[in-house]
């Protein structure tokens, strides 16, 4: 397996993830879910540990597209 094989296999998998946690929230990113969950639509108890790992998988999103430009 190539490198942007892989890369382009782990991407995949990070965005179905991402978009399964903005799925069940309905929200387009993580700075919409921290809006929700400021504003009381998401109640902390059920958003926040969705947020950390949103904004894991976004941060992972980016360093994975980054390596992928150049490779």
């Amino acid at each position: 397996m190539s490198l942007r094989t892989y890369l382009e296999q782990q991407l995949r998998h990070v965005e179905s993830e991402i978009f399964r946690i903005a799925s069940r929230h309905e929200v387009k990113d993580v700075f919409q879910l921290d809006q929700f969950i400021q504003s009381g639509k998401i109640r902390e108890e059920e958003g926040w540990e969705d947020f950390f790992e949103l904004d894991e998988l976004e941060t992972r999103r980016k360093q994975i597209s980054s390596l992928l430009e150049n490779v």
